[in-house]
């Protein structure tokens, strides 16, 4: 039997956080490599998928490192997300409608 996903649960407040390792084969150059994606979900839904595992301080699927990995994606998505509100106010205050 072969491991393929592991998940780790938080609940905080109101939300509930969930973080999937997902482990998939890839084949490079004729040869097969183990790969390591990440899903984080915020109340059952996705919240931010990392193609590859964020840079952690804990090398191991540990519960501390889906901790660290829920604070990346919590990053992550402020950055983006708050570059485009600051856009989209500026289009506003530029009288040119984004929608």
């Amino acid at each position: 039997m072969e491991h393929t996903k592991s998940s780790f649960y938080f609940t905080s407040k109101n939300d509930n956080w969930q973080v999937d390792y997902t482990y998939y084969i890839k084949n490079y150059y004729g040869q097969d490599h183990s790969e390591l994606k990440v899903a984080v979900y915020l109340n059952n839904e996705l919240y931010w998928d990392f193609e590859q595992k964020p840079y952690t301080k804990t090398v191991h699927s540990t519960q501390g490192q889906a901790k660290e990995i829920i604070s990346a994606a919590r990053k992550l998505y402020k950055e983006n997300y708050k570059l485009r509100d600051d856009r989209d106010k500026k289009l506003s205050k530029l009288g040119i409608n984004n929608s």
